[in-house]
């Protein structure tokens, strides 16, 4: 048996869909798990294939949920990957942000938004929990609280580079204040 240490707050783990990874992340029962794709190669994908790999995470998902851990499957702001992701049994899905926080122009930023609204309502509307992550940053988040039944954001690649300057704990003042 392992040693535990005691864990003051909520414990997440994000992980592919590595059977090591998984069984480790089974054996260490987290409070979620979120399964994002493997990070290979310059055209990394940010969301899962569900459609394609639909099977193993099914059978994934109720690995996970045998052990008492609710899981959440990273996809596109797109109804069929939301409905995909219900039909696996996933207690929440993580909208990925990725293309909204990566584009600068205007007509587009908006188009954007308006996916990742849509697909947070359709999300509510088939009643899976809602979160939503990916390049956002202290300047592009505010549009996103807005989205229907959001529980939480991912925002941990902006708040830890400002800590290199302004340190952590300033880093994370500033983003909640941002997010007031």
């Amino acid at each position: 048996m392992r040693n535990t240490i005691p864990i003051n707050g909520k414990f997440y783990i994000e992980t592919s869909l590595s059977d090591g990874l998984i069984n480790i992340a089974a054996e260490l029962r987290p409070d979620r798990v979120t399964i994002v794709p493997e990070e290979t190669g310059e055209k990394a994908s940010n969301t899962l294939d569900i459609k394609k790999e639909f099977a193993d995470i099914k059978n994934i998902v109720e690995l996970l949920h045998v052990q008492g851990i609710p899981v959440c499957l990273s996809v596109e702001p797109d109804r069929e990957a939301i409905d995909l992701a219900k039909g696996c049994g996933a207690d929440f899905i993580e909208i990925c942000t990725a293309a909204y926080s990566k584009t600068s122009d205007k007509a587009e930023i908006e188009k954007e938004i308006d996916r990742i609204y849509r697909a947070s309502e359709h999300a509510a509307g088939i009643r899976i929990k809602i979160n939503a992550g990916g390049g956002l940053n202290y300047r592009n988040v505010v549009p996103i609280l807005h989205a229907r039944e959001l529980l939480e954001l991912n925002i941990g690649r902006a708040i830890l580079s400002r800590s290199d300057s302004v340190g952590l704990s300033k880093a994370v003042q500033e983003m909640m204040d941002v997010l007031d």
